[in-house]
């Protein structure tokens, strides 16, 4: 049995109910629920002095739709608080342990003639001014007698009330503004297991890919909105933290080989929900449900996809499940990650080997390893430029697959002509792409063109305010630009967004020691540590600023732990070039400058701007350095 529309009215207690005009009153005034708990109350209301098991009433008011248990039991919660019931009290609603729910204050039915007869003589009362009361007699209409001094004077000030509400609503309440931003947050596991985990980050990343392709809506990216869990965190909240007009949560569901998703799209300022949609598909069909979803948040934004919006990167299910395990497993950021997230992208490789974004995946995952816990370059970049270049031929419309050819050529082969090109293509391809804007910005910074650098960063940031890289690249396009104060405040703020990571407290150690505040520098340095850091530049930063304080067995003593670490793995020429540089050892530091452009070392493309090689400029050995590297 379904929830009935027809025009029946139940009176219970002070409340009517009406199921035609699908409206609550107690004591004439109008008391308003939710579509969900309206349809609930009613079917209660409709059964009422009968056990209503939890399916039956599920299947009542969500019909073609699986949802969770919890879902009904909120409801019922919401319910039981607009009739006035309080904690433990069943005056209304009693619940039945193991079995469900019964409605248990008495009900009288009034049928659809007798309301209309009703609800006509209550106003020619009030017209006439007929001080008498109108009196229940009995549980029939017929046994009612018109006396409407209890419902005239709530009915007249309400008709009053709500006049001058509409008003002035109208006069004080805006239209809503057009949604231009919007967050999609991870899909909300409904089973333990990482696969589930996996699968609702998935369709956040997904649904984020095709949303961008609007060049109406900014779309904020994964790396934004992966810490929150879609249910952990009020959505309004989340909008809030995210700056956007609106956020996209949804639960996921894997069993059987089928996958059942919900979805909501949520309003930010007001807490509106603006659409709502439920699938339960085979896993197959995955893909389809993106488009779906896709498609109606969009139609709702009134915004247009672009035509790549429902491009597939595959059509091979467990393939996408294995890159998705990569993007999950590679945003961990740990060194031993990175090497599970290439080995979950060769093996999606193996199921579909003209998958461009799980190339592009490897190429990515390699390069940011070896940036943030200096790996050797020999070690990772020739699969990381294979696997780019891969990329790029199965797919050249793909984003994604430019921006890896065009790190590969900008880190390690010093190619910068090419890496514009790739990155600008790019650029082309998205616009909107925060990734992108970040590399091409980091392009322009080593190359010196320092404005334009500080342009694409602002712009990278305005998509992604919350990701703490952006931010932090900012502050460091202003170090290399000369602009310490700026680059100190900027690191500074980002600091107190995010007091946990070490990575814009390395970046502001650098700005400390070209200020001359080594000490600073120092504390910066060991904090970075303590949150984790797996840079050894750490020990550079500290190695030079006690040299510049005059502590040189401190220096020293850095100098020598990098090369305690260096007979067990690759450490970066660069790094101990800098602390001898601190010292005035300028043959030292040249010479391992030099062995630095022979094993390619990824920072050796900073040498144009990183003013810490500012006394070595023209010195020929340095020139010479500079020359090969093609710096103008």
């Amino acid at each position: 049995m379904e929830v009935t529309s027809e025009s029946v009215v139940y009176e219970f207690d002070t409340f009517r109910i009406d199921g035609g005009k699908r409206l609550l009153w107690n004591l004439g005034k109008p008391s308003p629920l939710t579509s969900k708990a309206f349809d609930t109350l009613f079917y209660l209301v409709q059964n009422a002095g009968q056990t209503v098991s939890k399916d039956d009433l599920m299947l009542a008011v969500w019909p073609d739709t699986i949802v969770e248990e919890n879902n009904l039991n909120k409801t019922i919660s919401v319910v039981r608080r607009s009739l006035g019931e309080t904690p433990g009290e069943h005056r209304f609603i009693a619940t039945v342990p193991g079995k469900g729910y019964k409605f248990v204050a008495e009900v009288r039915w009034i049928a659809p003639n007798d309301v209309a007869e009703t609800d006509a003589e209550v106003l020619r009362t009030i017209s006439a001014g007929d001080p008498s009361e109108f009196k229940i007699v009995g549980n029939r209409p017929e046994e009612y007698s018109p006396n409407p001094r209890r419902w005239a004077i709530p009915i007249l000030a309400f008709m009053v009330v709500a006049t001058a509400t509409v008003l002035w609503l109208g006069k004080r309440t805006p239209h809503a503004e057009p949604i231009r931003s919007i967050a999609v947050i991870p899909f909300r596991p409904i089973t333990t297991g990482v696969n589930s985990e996996v699968m609702g980050f998935g369709m956040a990343d997904s649904l984020i890919a095709h949303l961008s392709k609007s060049d109406k809506l900014i779309v904020r990216p994964l790396s934004a909105t992966r810490r929150y869990v879609s249910g952990e965190n009020d959505a309004v909240d989340i909008g809030r933290n995210l700056r956007v007009d609106a956020v996209l949560e949804g639960t996921v569901q894997t069993a059987d080989n089928r996958i059942r998703i919900t979805a909501r799209l949520m309003r930010t300022a007001d807490g509106k929900q603006l659409w709502a949609g439920n699938f339960d598909e085979q896993m197959r069909d995955v893909f389809a449900v993106q488009d779906s979803i896709t498609e109606r948040v969009a139609a709702v934004l009134d915004t247009k996809l672009g035509a790549h919006a429902r491009k597939r990167y595959t059509d091979n299910v467990e393939s996408y499940q294995l890159y998705l395990l990569g993007q999950y497993t590679a945003m961990k950021l740990t060194p031993q990650d990175h090497f599970k997230a290439v080995e979950y992208y060769r093996k999606a490789i193996e199921k579909d080997p003209n998958y461009a974004l799980a190339y592009a995946g490897i190429t990515g995952t390699y390069l940011t390893y070896m940036m943030a816990s200096d790996a050797s370059p020999a070690g990772t970049v020739p699969e990381a430029r294979a696997a780019a270049a891969r990329a790029v031929e199965l797919d050249d419309e793909l984003p994604e697959a430019h921006v890896a050819s065009g790190r590969v050529a900008l880190f390690y082969d010093w190619n910068w002509a090419e890496s514009e090109r790739q990155l600008l293509r790019a650029y082309d391809l998205d616009p909107n792409d925060a990734e992108c804007l970040l590399f091409l910005g980091h392009f322009y910074s080593l190359m010196g063109r320092h404005e334009k650098a500080l342009e694409l960063i602002h712009r990278a940031t305005q998509l992604d305010p919350i990701t703490v890289s952006r931010g932090a690249n900012e502050g460091q396009f202003l170090y290399h630009a000369g602009r310490y104060d700026e680059a100190m405040k900027l690191l500074k703020e980002r600091i107190e967004l995010n007091p946990n990571h070490w990575l814009p407290r390395m970046f502001i150690a650098r700005v400390y020691i070209e200020k001359g505040m080594y000490r600073e520098a120092i504390a910066e340095c060991d904090r970075a540590k303590e949150l984790g850091a797996p840079s050894l530049e750490l020990l550079a930063l500290a190695g030079w600023s006690n040299a510049k304080l005059g502590e040189l067995e401190k220096a020293r003593a850095s100098l020598k732990e990098l090369e305690k670490i260096s007979q067990q793995r690759y450490v970066p020429p660069y790094f101990a070039a800098l602390i001898h540089n601190a010292l005035g050892e300028r043959n030292t530091t040249l010479t391992l400058l030099e062995k630095g452009l022979d094993v390619r070392d990824v920072r050796m493309a900073f040498l144009k701007v990183d003013p810490r090689w500012n006394n070595l400029r023209s010195d020929p050995r340095f020139v010479a350095i500079m020359n090969q590297m093609q710096f103008e």
